[in-house]
């Protein structure tokens, strides 16, 4: 691969926190792949301050990191140039969301015409679902996770019993009608997720650890008298998202919304769990276990 030249790939990392560490990983991939230098920019408006700072030293070991503003890293991403030949040895298929990996790169793609920035899930055409589902929970595994969140997570999970529960995470923006998501069936009825845990409580027995900004969802499911417990807030420097998705990755298994990378990534901590998904007008099953 010494031949499609020497660029350098760069991380773009916008949005929330699961984009970042999957537009991490999704470049390094490449970066490695084919022997590139490489560097991260966050460039987000959605985060804390407490995670930007703990994703810059987290991601700082790997390549040059630096935060910036999401207009910012938007535009140096439009200004970036990873020459064509790069994409003879790289398969692009797909648009949001994809439950393995996903970045931005810019790239003259047919039919059009012109290069244009958009979200792909982009691998080394060598690599299949299962090597994508080894080197991500490799890496995540290799992350200097800082020690006090580590602290944090065990004494949390030890109390709370995260190994006996079913990790929840429902975002509020997948339960609303989207007509965009809609056309791609990308959203998840809030009325599905309880209709599914429903059947999880009475099939499986389950406790919950639930992980929501919609807050209509932990009330009703104590209406229906479920076993449900909530991540604590923490104070900085500590992360309330590093936090929740680490501990998501602690729970027997997890439940997550379609179109939510911070579902996806969460359930690449730890080893890798399985993750159900509303995908289609049914509930999908994702193994990211690489020894299953």
């Amino acid at each position: 691969m010494s031949d499609i030249g020497s660029e350098e790939v760069v991380a773009v990392c916008v949005n929330g926190i699961g984009n970042v560490l999957r537009h991490f990983c999704a470049a390094r991939l490449l970066a490695v792949h084919f022997q590139r230098p490489f560097r991260v920019v966050i460039g987000s408006d959605r985060l804390s301050t407490a995670t930007s700072n703990a994703l810059c030293e987290l991601l700082s070991p790997f390549g040059s990191t630096v935060i910036t503003s999401r207009e910012a890293g938007e535009k140096l991403a439009s200004t970036l140039v990873n020459e064509l030949e790069i994409y003879d040895h790289v398969g692009i298929y797909g648009t949001n969301s994809h439950p393995l990996t996903e970045a931005y790169f810019k790239a003259v793609l047919p039919p059009g015409p012109l290069p244009y920035l958009s979200i792909y899930a982009a691998q080394p055409r060598s690599y299949g679902d299962a090597d994508i589902v080894r080197y991500k929970t490799q890496t995540y595994a290799q992350l200097p996770w800082p020690d006090a969140l580590q602290q944090e997570v065990g004494a949390i999970a030890h109390r709370l019993e995260l190994s006996e529960r079913v990790g929840v995470h429902i975002r509020l923006t997948d339960n609303l009608t989207d007509a965009l998501k809609t056309a791609h069936h990308l959203n998840t009825p809030l009325e599905v997720f309880l209709e599914f845990l429903a059947y999880l409580a009475l099939h499986e027995d389950a406790r919950f650890f639930v992980c929501t900004d919609n807050p209509q969802v932990v009330p009703l499911l104590q209406e229906m008298e479920f076993d449900v417990v909530t991540p604590p807030l923490v104070p900085p420097p500590l992360s309330q998202e590093l936090l929740e998705m680490h501990l998501l990755s602690q729970t027997r298994y997890l439940v997550g919304s379609y179109s939510s990378t911070f579902s996806y990534e969460a359930a690449f901590l730890a080893g890798g769990k399985r993750l159900w998904l509303w995908e289609k007008e049914a509930w999908q099953l994702y193994d990211f276990c690489p020894c299953s």
